[in-house]
């Protein structure tokens, strides 16, 4: 029979004391766990989205949108970030933007105007993207209207299907007019159709109508100087970013060369510009907060129809009209939604 060993108190000593330190280091952890465990939640809970505003030129101001981003529960700084990103007129920028913008981890992408979906698309298929597009269905932006697909949804201006209406318009309220320059920005995807609508419903109207490009600030005085050379006794200027950037060098050259302008937003009308027909543009930043916030609670962007405008202006500048010596007819005032004396 062996003999105890003298070790073996020593060793329940040391276990003992082992399991006591054990026992008060579990201890400890899981005091800090439960107390730090609901801070961790809470953090969880409270991560802010970041939002990306892409744009070629800071044209509208931001605070129509963030007004009614606020009407929906949504304040910039409080429970939602939202990061600007303007290009300044140069197209050449909006692809580095977007890829900055996805590289940063953003949470949504609103890009407001064309260049900046076809910049924001090419840059992920997975952030969603609230978008204003002019023609999103026709430039291959969605899949459909009420069914969008894919991670973009948003507002359509509509300005494709407008064209010939807004030659018509034009046409009635400016009789002389025979010979019409559309003036657009071909680096803008969907400005060629737009075109090429508006051109295709003045010769309808027995018409002559041919385009001008301007992709730069020094194309735009060489496409009035040739338009009036060409014998274009009216001018439409098809609005967007870039566009409305320049709007009031566009307006002055109107005048200079004595052309009859219409434009799609009333902007342009408020920059000295004659006339405008198209969607409203601050009701059109509305529907785009009301499109983000949908996705901010969690909807699914594909999943969400396209929204198209509810409101639209019909705005004269009598003003310029009398420095054209132009006579507006009566029918064509009486249909207006604004007059400007």
């Amino acid at each position: 029979m062996a003999c105890p060993s003298r070790q073996q108190p020593a060793l329940a000593s040391i276990r003992g004391s082992l399991s006591k330190t054990v026992l008060r280091v579990c201890t400890f952890f899981l005091i800090s766990l439960v107390t730090i465990a609901p801070i961790l939640v809470a953090n969880a809970q409270t991560k802010i989205p970041r939002i990306g505003f892409l744009d070629l030129g800071r044209f509208a101001p931001p605070k129509l949108f963030l007004d009614d981003l606020e009407k929906e529960g949504f304040v910039d700084g409080k429970n939602i970030k939202i990061e600007y990103d303007f290009a300044a007129g140069r197209h050449e920028e909006m692809r580095s933007l977007a890829a900055e913008m996805v590289r940063s981890g953003v949470d949504v992408i609103v890009a407001n105007g064309d260049e900046a979906v076809v910049a924001a698309m090419a840059e992920t298929n997975i952030i969603p993207i609230v978008m204003l597009s002019c023609d999103p269905l026709a430039m291959g932006f969605v899949k459909s209207l009420a069914r969008p697909g894919g991670n973009v949804t948003g507002v359509s201006c509509m300005s494709v299907e407008l064209g010939p209406k807004r030659v018509e318009i034009f046409k009635e309220a400016v009789p002389q007019v025979s010979n019409i320059a559309i003036i657009y920005n071909d680096e803008n995807v969907s400005k060629p159709y737009d075109a090429k609508s508006s051109i295709d419903g003045a010769q309808k109207l027995g018409l002559k109508a041919f385009g001008r490009e301007v992709r730069e600030i020094t194309d735009i005085e060489p496409a009035f100087s040739s338009a009036a050379a060409e014998g274009a006794n009216g001018v439409i200027v098809l609005s967007e970013a870039f566009t409305l950037i320049h709007r009031q060098l566009i307006t002055d050259l109107a005048l200079k060369y004595r052309l009859p302008d219409m434009h799609v937003y009333r902007e342009f009308v408020d920059a000295g510009g004659l006339m405008s027909y198209g969607p409203n543009v601050q009701d059109m930043l509305r529907q785009l907060a009301r499109h983000l916030a949908h996705v901010l609670r969690g909807e699914r962007a594909g999943e969400l129809p396209v929204e198209q405008p509810t409101t639209f202006d019909y705005v004269i500048n009598m003003k310029r009209a009398k420095s054209l010596h132009l006579t507006i007819p009566s029918i064509s005032l009486a249909q207006t939604t604004a007059v400007i004396q």
